[in-house]
């Protein structure tokens, strides 16, 4: 990814180095505050500390976490074709957002609904490009979010339009065009990753859903039927992950099509209407298989080691194959394979973890004659050079991150010119014969380009222009060749990136700031309501949680992490997103911290800041006080206030806004923890162990906990797994608790991320973010909870990964992972003049209110007709039935004292009663106090 910060010195390279620590092995306190800089210090690039702790590793061991089914340990098996499958059944908003069904909310917001609100200029992790052949101008281009969708541009990045359906599956990872004569509207894409997709995770990776199909130039798409699961419930491998497709342009009698997918190479020459394997074997599978084909329809193909059929393949006709893997290629991981255009009889590869290190090779294969194996091809080994490339800290290895990134492309005019991706893009000049210690010219800190390349392509006809696919979505330069090659993004509008988390300033109405952390993107900054308008970026590494202080003035604090538990406070410009200042606030010896890992500010003060982490929860008093500039871990103000269960972190924090100023956290292992009067309590303090029920899934990570801001004791927990009830309601500051998952419930149900209670003038609003989209509800009414899809059209089916409300004014901010941020403004409820007709409301509210021991409640009916009235507490269950039967029209009271069915006086709390009737359906709240 592009950095825009510069290395620091050599100390505080080692200090990032040393960022992960044991409570075993706690690093060193801060030294005290150095006098400020006339210009602030560049902050740390948080690269090199992602490549040293792991990468795609650390985010996968995450994400297992995360979303596996605790019975299992693993993701349910076709998962994502399931929950695609179960969201369609689901409701929809028929406005688009509950807003439209807000009683008393402005007709003209009644017609507004979710708007997209950026990163405009920041694209995500793009596995699959192409250039329409079809196109004499060569502006359009096809491209392939792994968590985004297909994007296609018809003026070269200016404008991009998403063509996958917002209910189809947004893992695209490989794409193919037919360049026949006749045939250029035909394309394909494949779908699913098996190393490095966060949309996903792991105890398996991100499953495809099989190979799509248009044939009308990449503007439309359908799933072939040929690639689909018979059986979604069994993994079916194959089709799940789709590594590379190729089209046979030199066939004109069949539509001849490969894929490399998960264990075999597959034949299709009907244009993907059925396949037949002709590589693999069945008993022991690849987990990588990559191919190519030739202008004459030779085939090259590759397979992992861990198969039984594994090296580098060679078939005249993609039907008879003759190994010709090179002497001494013992074990390896992912090959990719690319053939020089101007000589086809060259072939490059390069090879992730060579012969069982974590060291990449290169190969550079000749065919002369024959089958093209023993003495029928020649095989250079080139895998020293790789020891060796440049790179912007000096020279160094060449880095894929164990298959993460790997991409290997030939200039169209010269088969001496290749091109390499991993970490970095790097060219050589004689297939790398030698160490070209000047050819650096992309990837990681190389001026507006970004780390992690995943494809190169030329323009065609052209040997200079090219364009590259990487985590920071769609490059070009017009010069691949030149000394210094010069990029410009071409992500405008390519919507794919990919959130974890956003924040608001959630005590400040009418701020229009948005923070938000993306996969290996950093975290970045807008003031702006119009999604066309550029973030700035404010730290690069993959962003993390983050937070927005006091955004009233000029500039504000900002609390921004990167990836295992590192965590800034900034003094950021309000208005642009530029820091002023900077230091690392982190505890010393905190334990370890999960690669995205949770702290929230105490709502009531800026200041206190609450991580969580393997040792349990940390809390400081004071932020500002830690010295500037530092970039170690500190121990100013930190007390280690909770520990964690043995073996378990911390995975979700909330604190109530006013009152008992009370603490809430979520395990990875299920649990669920109250500390009251956290700003105050000791270090070392035993939490309140809360009592989940029956239906809580032991071993659950608790993904999110919202607290009501109108209700201390109102709260809502999401549990992420798979295969779990995953929601859940407390009326009485987590005493009791409800499941509600409702309608979402089921083995096919989605993954709950995120959760949200938005009270607005007498109704709740609650928003669940999941696998499958945004949900919403008025009602928390236990399994019969009815949630409802926000936003069918904009947002669809996306991953929802972080909520945050503002009660104030009525903002959300929905942080997607693959389509960005979108937001939406809830008005203010109406005061309608008296002589104006107000709509009529069936339900009053109760009278006296708060009460006890007695209150009353009134109702008119407009129809004779039957009629349910009843009293629920804050979780949704039912507590008494006041109204069951026959009714006259007209105005009608009953009575309540607070007690239930069975005649027994009910806690006190805040209770909901609903009408129902006919057409009417209306629901208030009351309080009963004790």
């Amino acid at each position: 990814m592009k950095i825009r910060l510069v290395i620091l010195m050599a100390a505080v390279a080692i200090a990032i180095a040393a960022s992960e620590f044991t409570a075993d092995a706690p690093s060193a306190p801060v030294a005290a505050q150095v006098p400020a800089p006339a210009v602030a210090p560049p902050m740390p690039d948080n690269e090199p500390s992602r490549r040293q702790t792991g990468g795609p590793d650390e985010r996968l061991a995450w994400e297992t976490m995360l979303l596996a089914d605790p019975a299992t340990g693993r993701i349910p098996p076709d998962i994502h074709r399931r929950e695609r499958a179960f969201a369609a059944r689901l409701p929809e908003r028929a406005g688009g957002t509950f807003v439209a069904e807000l009683p008393g909310a402005p007709t003209v917001a009644k017609l507004a609904g979710w708007t997209y609100r950026g990163p405009w200029n920041i694209g995500g992790r793009t596995r699959a490009l192409a250039i329409d052949v079809a196109d004499p101008t060569f502006r359009t281009l096809l491209a392939g979010g792994i968590s985004g969708g297909m994007w296609r541009t018809t003026d070269e990045g200016a404008n991009w339009t998403l063509t996958t359906g917002s209910s189809q599956l947004h893992a695209v990872s490989s794409l193919a065009q037919d360049t026949r004569a006749g045939h250029e509207d035909v394309w394909y894409y494949g779908t699913g990753e098996i190393r490095g997709n966060s949309a996903g995770g792991g105890g398996a990776p991100y499953r495809g859903d099989g190979v799509f199909k248009s044939v009308d130039g990449g503007a439309s798409w359908s799933l072939l039927a040929s690639t689909a699961a018979a059986d979604p419930t069994v993994f079916s491998g194959e089709w799940q992950y789709v590594h590379r497709l190729a089209v046979d342009a030199g066939n004109a009698a069949q539509d001849e099509v490969y894929a490399a997918v998960y264990g075999f190479i597959e034949r299709s020459t009907d244009g993907g209407a059925s396949w037949t394997r002709v590589l693999g074997n069945a008993a022991t599978q690849s987990r990588y298989t990559d191919v190519v084909v030739s202008s004459t329809g030779v085939v090259y193909a590759s397979l992992s080691s861990e198969g039984a059929v594994n090296g580098v393949f060679r078939s005249p006709d993609g039907i008879t194959w003759t190994d010709i893997t090179p002497a001494g290629l013992t074990s390896h991981n992912r090959i990719v394979l690319a053939l020089a255009p101007s000589d086809e009889s060259i072939l490059y590869m390069l090879v992730s973890d060579l012969n069982g290190t974590s060291a990449e090779g290169f190969y550079k294969y000749q065919y002369l004659t024959g089958d093209g194996s023993g003495v029928g091809g020649f095989w250079w080994n080139r895998s020293a050079q790789m020891a060796l490339l440049p790179g912007p800290s000096g020279n160094e290895p060449m880095e894929c991150y164990s298959s993460y990134c790997q991409t290997v492309t030939v200039n169209p005019t010269n088969p001496d010119h290749v091109y390499i991706g991993g970490i970095h893009l790097i060219r050589s000049t004689d297939g790398f014969a030698t160490n070209n210690l000047d050819a650096w010219i992309g990837g990681w800190q190389y001026a507006n380009h970004h780390a992690d390349q995943h494809w190169l392509v030329f323009r065609p006809g052209s040997s200079v222009v090219a364009y590259t696919g990487s985590d920071g979505g769609v490059h070009r330069t017009t010069d691949i060749t030149a000394g210094a090659v010069n990029w410009s993004s071409l992500s405008n509008g390519y919507n794919t990136s990919q959130f974890y988390t956003v924040a608001i300033d959630e005590n400040l109405p009418g701020s229009d700031i948005v923070i938000g952390g993306m996969q290996d993107n950093g975290t970045w900054f807008t003031a702006s309501t119009v999604g066309t308008q550029p973030w700035s970026e404010i730290l690069g590494g993959d962003g993390s949680y983050c937070a927005v202080g006091d955004a009233s003035g000029a500039s504000g604090m900002y609390l921004v992490s990167v990836q295992n538990g590192v965590v800034y406070r900034m003094t950021v410009d309000n208005a642009t997103g530029s820091y002023l200042d900077w230091t690392r606030i982190d505890p010393t010896g905190g334990g370890s911290y999960l690669f995205i890992n949770p702290f929230i500010m105490d709502p009531n003060d800026d200041n206190v800041v609450f991580v969580g982490s393997s040792a349990g929860v940390w809390r400081n008093n004071d932020v500002t006080a830690v010295p500037l500039w530092g970039n170690g871990t500190t121990s100013v103000n930190w007390d280690h206030l909770t520990l964690a269960p043995s073996g378990s972190s911390v995975t979700a924090l909330a604190m109530t806004r006013a009152g008992s100023r009370t603490l809430y956290y979520g395990t990875a292992s299920g649990g669920m923890y109250r500390v009251d009067n956290a700003d105050t309590a000791p270090a070392g303090t035993v939490p309140t162990a809360l009592n989940m029920g029956p239906d809580f899934p032991a071993g659950g990570y608790v993904a999110d906990i919202a607290i009501d801001p109108a209700d201390d004791d109102h709260l809502l927990v999401a549990v992420s797994n798979y295969a779990v009830s995953s929601l859940f309601a407390s009326g009485d500051g987590g005493a009791t608790w409800t499941a509600v998952e409702g309608n979402l419930a089921g083995a096919d149900g989605p993954s709950v991320r995120t959760v949200a209670i938005v009270p607005w003038n007498f109704v709740h609003i609650y928003l669940a973010g999941t696998s499958t989209g945004l949900y919403s509800t008025f009602a928390l009414a236990g399994a019969a909870t009815k949630w409802t899809l926000e936003s069918p059209d904009l947002m669809g089916n996306v991953v929802v990964g972080q909520l945050k409300t503002r009660a104030d004014d009525g903002v959300i901010i929905a942080g997607t992972h693959g389509k960005g941020v979108y937001g939406l403004a809830i008005p203010a409820a109406v005061a309608v003049p008296d002589d104006v007709p107000q709509p009529a409301r069936a339900l009053a509210q109760n009278v006296p209110n708060p009460f006890n021991p007695l209150t009353h409640i009134s109702f008119e009916l407009p129809a004779d007709g039957t009629a349910h009235l009843a009293v629920y507490d804050i979780g949704g269950r039912l507590v008494r039935t006041l109204v069951d039967g026959a009714m006259a029209a007209g105005d009608h009271t009953v009575a309540w004292n607070g007690t239930d069915d069975a005649g027994r006086a009910v806690a006190a709390g805040i209770y909901l009663y609903r009408l129902r009737s006919g057409a009417v359906d209306e629901v208030r709240r009351m309080s009963l106090v004790r």
